[in-house]
Formats: C-alpha cells, sequence, structure tokens
C-alpha cells in the first residue's frame, strides 16, 4: 500500500492485494518483509469461528449480541474429517449465525465426543498465540452492557476506560461459555463509524477478532503474503485499567496492536502484543484445533483458494485438513481448507463466488 503501513492510531482502508511494506509500531520495528506482488483479489472475513459442547450456550450468548440464527447442518465422520482434520468418528454439528442485513457471523461446532481441552484459561488471559476477543461496536454502552446481562451474562471488573488520538474509549469484556471472550467497545461515533458496517444498532457486527501474539511479524507477514490483506490500523495501549481488565499484575504492560484485514469497515485480525517480558506468559500455539473448544479462529472466503495453500507452507502456516469440496452450513457446498497460522488461530479458507 503506498505510504507503507498506518502510523499509532491511523487507520488505512485498502483492497486486497499482496504488497511489500516496511514501517514502525509503537512497540518496535515491523518489516520489511518480502512479498510477491498480486492483482487485486475477492477476499473477506465472515467472523469467528468457535468450538463448544454445548451449541444453546452459544447461540445465546450471540443472540445477546444481536445475531439471529441462519442454518444449521449436521456433519458425519467424514465430513468432519475432511473439514476439520479430527480424529476418525468424531461428529459435529454446526450452526450459523448472522448480524441481520450484513455478510458477517459467527460459526459454531459442536463436535461429538466433547473434548476436554479449553483452549483458554479465564485467569491467564495475557496467555499468547490464540484467539481471544470478538469485538462489537455499542454507540449507547450502559444500554448494551444491560441488554447483555439481562440474558445472564457477566462482565468482568474493572471496564477499562483509555484514550486513543482519535478520542476515549470505553471496553467491557464477558467470558462466555468454553471461555469464549466477547468485548463492547464504545467512543466517538464518527471514529467508529469507520471500524464497523453496522452503527446504528445497539450492537455492530462482530468488527475485531484478535489475539496476543508471542511475536507479531511473523503473522503481519503471513496475513500479508498469504491472504493478501493489508494493516489496516495500529494503536497502542499504555493504561493499568486495562492492564487490570486482561488480568496482568506486570507494571510493564504496554500493549500494541496491528490490524489486518481488508479496510476497517469489514470485520479484522487485530494482532496484539501486551509488551510483555518472555517468560510471564505461556504459549497457546496448537492448542485453537478442532474438536477443542473455544475461539479457535475464523471462516476467510478467498478466490485464490489454491493460492493460499501454496503461500501458506512458506510463511510459517501449517495445513490441518487440505483443500476438499466441503458441505458446510454458512456457504453450502465449496472448496476448502484448514490452516493454522502462526498466530495460533485456526482458518477455514472457502472458495469465494
Amino acid at each position: 500500500m503506498a505510504g507503507g503501513p498506518a502510523g499509532p492510531g491511523q487507520r488505512l482502508r485498502g483492497t486486497s492485494r499482496l504488497s511489500s511494506s516496511n514501517g514502525a509500531t509503537a512497540g518496535g520495528t515491523i518489516g520489511p518483509w518480502t512479498t510477491t506482488k498480486l492483482r487485486p483479489m475477492t477476499a473477506w472475513i465472515h467472523g469467528p469461528l468457535i468450538s463448544t459442547d454445548n451449541l444453546d450456550a452459544h447461540e445465546r450468548l450471540f443472540s445477546a449480541f444481536g445475531m439471529v440464527p441462519r442454518a444449521r447442518r449436521a456433519l458425519d465422520a467424514a465430513e468432519c474429517a475432511r473439514q476439520w482434520g479430527t480424529p476418525a468418528g468424531t461428529r459435529a454439528t454446526e450452526l450459523v449465525l448472522d448480524t441481520p442485513g450484513t455478510r458477517y457471523g459467527v460459526r459454531i461446532l459442536q463436535f461429538e465426543p466433547a473434548s476436554p481441552t479449553v483452549v483458554r484459561d479465564p485467569q491467564r488471559g495475557y496467555d499468547a498465540d490464540a484467539p481471544k476477543v470478538i469485538d462489537f461496536y455499542v454507540p449507547d454502552f450502559e444500554a448494551a452492557v444491560a441488554a447483555v446481562e439481562g440474558a445472564g451474562f457477566v462482565f468482568r471488573q474493572p471496564f477499562a476506560e483509555y484514550d486513543l488520538p482519535e478520542g476515549h474509549i470505553i471496553e467491557a469484556h464477558v467470558w462466555g461459555p468454553d471461555q469464549v471472550v466477547c468485548a463492547l467497545m464504545s467512543g466517538p461515533h464518527e471514529f467508529f463509524r469507520a471500524f464497523a458496517t453496522v452503527t446504528d444498532r445497539m450492537f455492530s457486527e462482530p468488527q475485531s477478532l484478535s489475539g496476543v501474539v508471542s511475536e507479531l511479524e511473523p503473522s503481519i507477514a503471513f496475513f500479508t503474503q498469504v491472504f493478501g490483506f493489508e494493516v489496516v490500523y495500529r494503536y497502542g495501549i499504555d493504561d493499568d485499567s486495562f492492564r487490570r481488565l486482561v488480568g496482568s499484575e506486570r507494571p510493564q504492560f504496554n500493549l500494541r496492536s496491528v490490524n489486518v484485514g481488508v479496510n476497517t469497515q469489514e470485520p479484522y485480525f487485530g494482532l496484539i502484543h501486551y509488551g510483555l517480558p518472555e517468560g510471564s506468559y505461556a504459549s497457546l500455539a496448537g492448542r485453537a484445533r478442532p474438536p477443542h473448544r473455544g475461539n479457535l479462529g475464523a471462516t476467510i472466503l478467498h478466490e485464490d483458494l489454491d493460492g493460499v495453500l501454496a503461500r501458506c507452507a512458506g510463511s510459517g502456516g501449517q495445513v490441518l485438513a487440505p483443500a476438499a469440496l466441503l458441505e458446510t452450513a454458512a456457504f453450502g457446498q465449496r472448496r476448502g481448507a484448514l490452516l493454522q497460522a502462526p498466530n495460533g488461530g485456526c482458518y477455514q479458507v472457502l472458495a469465494a463466488d
């Protein structure tokens, strides 16, 4: 993208294409990294991918955030293995909820038998290398909190309040079933109008899908090189209330985030480093994969599935399930594959229309 990646508190809106970038985050230098120049292509992020032992509990959770059920499908053992690389005999049910009027949503999978492994530990919210938070923008913070609490969910205290160059932000986290974390984000409306598709309801679509990483550079390189995404926004937070929200007791907490995607008005991936010293957090690499329970990653629609797979191996990723013709509840019959990225997330990549 012209001019290199965004600076702190700066937003970039780009098309999905591979490019060379050099730049620095507020938390240190990133790049240069080398990518292959390709023409602009069709690629977009549908939303989070959740694994559970209780579909009903997650339907209640995401319904509380204004989403509605769209489709459900049972997967036999053969289809489950094709899509998710699961052991022989594992079956699943897929439930899809969408934000009304958008193409964005969440896919929830209940595997049978259920896995005893949960990706995240609520006492260690600062651990790295697995997806963590699903952000929703809310224009009326108090009303949104009341609606989620009215559905039976409890927010972690205290709420965080911090300042970005664009204005004052307030953020609240709820740890839902299977330790899936959803966040309410509120602040200047003009700012968030550029960061969500839906800004005139109580809840936006799933806006940002973020996770903590041990290293920023490998994940930035992976998403730009493999999918052709852009660095669309970056920011830093050095705030005690946010440190407490995360659960870190380290005084040197210093969050830096680099967000990658197509643009800021569609769901994007947040790659976050908390600035904690090595040894003060654990790596969860390899835990966010089926049939383990929790926030596993996301669904990506991409017109160049074969190119994605070819670029994955040389960019630090792993193919968990090779390309095959799949039967999905969310998108019907499509070719797809399952990848794991250096940020620890698991991504089902489906051929775009």
